[in-house]
């Protein structure tokens, strides 16, 4: 194989996602970096550990190291059967195996421009035995190519007051028409258009961060104002509790969505090119007013305690 140049994610401090103390990129620059090769016998079968880097920015997402088999000189397959025990095929070729030794599991990260030989090709990753680190990437949005800054701290909602008027009264009209369409499943049409464009794993990184940092304690807040009760003790076949947390989701599914402004068409819905289709919602919640919706009414909350200061019956 020739020589390639990719990317390679780490933790913001620069070390490996693989232990977090094996390789620090960011003191590498300009370096060869290797991983510490410690062999697994079984029979006459070792596996070994090969640095993952990628072709493309946003497949650095995926996973950090795979593992190969070697016996004698010859490559053989290695898998795990349904019960999980080790086994391996007597197919002479160099094979990467399906188990990922550590899938990356924050979105907050660095990334490193690096250039080596692989041992192992595949459609979007190379492997290696070393590789050079060439520079950090700093703009790490424009290498994404969407909102990398805003997703790994996400905005606030409830941070802010706002006094409603009759633009926000009509973003939530807007919201309510495309909520309620019977052919239209906002989870899931942001879901599987970040999928398609750039893996589930990120889509889910970017969910996982937002209800870490905010989309937790805020749907709690909101559920305070409407039945002062905690929301986790009330049960999920409560039925305005079920029309809450389903309107609660596909509104943070449609803020997620606006932190990919290039991407130009949406799945499953009709829409002019280029521009979103759920902007009612995520300029709601840029605003700092957040739609709620008990199965009958729909209101508007602002401010830290989730003040109520709009409600309306929209058919």
């Amino acid at each position: 194989m020739e020589g390639v140049t990719g990317y390679k994610i780490a933790r913001p401090d620069g070390w490996d996602f693989y232990t977090g103390k094996t390789i620090n990129y960011r003191k590498s620059i300009g370096k060869i970096v290797k991983l510490d090769q410690a062999k697994i016998e079984c029979e006459e079968v070792f596996t070994k550990k090969i640095n993952i880097a990628s072709a493309y920015p946003n497949d650095c997402f995926y996973t950090d190291t795979f593992t190969y088999v070697k016996s004698d000189d010859n490559f053989h397959l290695l898998g795990y059967d349904a019960w999980g025990e080790f086994h391996y095929s007597h197919r002479y070729l160099l094979y990467v195996s399906r188990k990922r030794d550590t899938i990356i599991d924050k979105l907050d990260c660095s990334v490193y421009r690096i250039k080596g030989l692989p041992i192992y090709e595949e459609k979007r990753y190379w492997g290696f035995e070393e590789l050079e680190v060439i520079e950090e990437i700093k703009n790490l949005d424009a290498l994404f190519g969407w909102k990398y800054s805003e997703a790994i701290n996400p905005i606030d909602p409830l941070s802010q007051k706002h006094k409603v008027n009759q633009e926000d009264i009509d973003l939530l009209v807007s919201w309510v028409s495309l909520y309620q369409s019977s052919t239209l499943d906002i989870i899931d049409t942001v879901f599987e258009t970040i999928k398609k464009r750039f893996g589930s794993n990120l889509r889910e990184l970017i969910w996982d961060t937002l209800v870490a940092s905010t989309a937790n304690k805020t749907a709690s807040r909101i559920w305070k104002e409407l039945d002062g009760t905690p929301l986790d003790e009330v049960p999920m076949n409560n039925l305005v509790k079920r029309s809450f947390i389903f309107s609660f989701e596909a509104l943070c599914y449609a803020y997620i969505g606006s932190l990919f402004p290039n991407i130009y068409q949406w799945k499953k819905i009709q829409h002019k090119k280029g521009e979103y289709p759920f902007k009612p919602a995520a300029d709601l919640w840029r605003k700092g007013l957040l739609p709620s919706f008990d199965g009958k009414i729909w209101r508007l909350h602002s401010g830290k305690n989730a003040k109520m200061v709009y409600e309306e019956r929209i058919p």
